[in-house]
């Protein structure tokens, strides 16, 4: 009764070679097929013989592997941010201000000041820069921060800028005419050869009040320094020192004297 079936599935087409299948690698294959068939109809919510069908769900599975290759790079990106920002804060702390020294400074005309800044970290250190630019509006600064006030009285502002950050002070140029007496400490003394010392530039007003005066020195014989500090030659002789404060000179006449 069977026997025209049983031939149709035992029929040997001409050029066709038949491999024999096992009953497990049957089994595997139906799984397949039905799990391709889930995945067709859930993608394309239709039968998988639909025209396309094959082509279009390979553009969405490599749509979702590139947005999920996307994402993941965005991930390491942010991270790799991240990291250098933690880097960068373990640097140290950063400086959130600057402080000028000194603040609101009076002056005589043709006088000098030295000015100095400290940079301030968020822990609130102070830590002391030398690599300031310096301004003024009135007079003269050099590149270390030494002020030099003009021959006219007047009032000026000292700028220093650091990195991003910048402060100021004001300074009050002040005639020279309010000096009534000035001389040199000592007016007259002995240095050895070879030897040093120590010069101060005093100032008084009318009432006797020392003034904050920075004297510019010079020597005729020897060396000495914009604070005084004077060094002998290394024979005897007689020098002559000079402090200079705008208009007005001192003077102090030291010998040389051997040991």
């Amino acid at each position: 009764m069977n026997t025209n079936a049983e031939e149709k599935e035992n029929k040997v087409y001409p050029g066709r070679k038949e491999e024999p299948v096992s009953g497990l690698e049957t089994e595997k294959n139906k799984g397949n097929d039905a799990g391709r068939a889930v995945i067709d109809i859930y993608l394309k919510g239709g039968s998988k013989f639909k025209s396309g069908l094959f082509k279009s769900n390979r553009a969405i599975l490599f749509s979702l592997a590139l947005l999920a290759f996307a994402l993941s790079l965005a991930a390491g990106c942010t991270k790799s941010a991240i990291d250098n920002e933690t880097e960068y804060a373990d640097i140290g702390n950063p400086y959130v201000a600057l402080v000028i020294e000194p603040k609101d400074a009076k002056m005589i005309t043709g006088t000098y000041k030295q000015f100095a800044v400290n940079a301030v970290d968020l822990d609130g250190k102070y830590t002391k820069v030398a690599a300031v630019v310096w301004s003024t509006t009135y007079g003269h600064i050099t590149a270390k921060g030494e002020f030099v006030a003009p021959e006219e009285p007047g009032y000026a502002v000292v700028t220093a800028k650091f990195a991003n950050l910048a402060v100021s002070t004001q300074v009050y140029i002040e005639s020279s005419n309010q000096i009534k007496e000035y001389f040199v400490v000592p007016e007259s003394g002995e240095v050895e050869v070879g030897r040093s010392a120590q010069l101060v530039f005093r100032a008084r007003n009318a009432a006797g009040e020392f003034l904050p005066v920075l004297a510019s020195w010079s020597a005729d014989i020897g060396n000495i320094t914009n604070t005084g500090y004077y060094s002998a030659p290394g024979s005897p002789t007689m020098a002559k020192i000079t402090a200079r404060v705008g208009r007005l000179e001192a003077y102090s006449y030291l010998s040389i004297i051997s040991v």
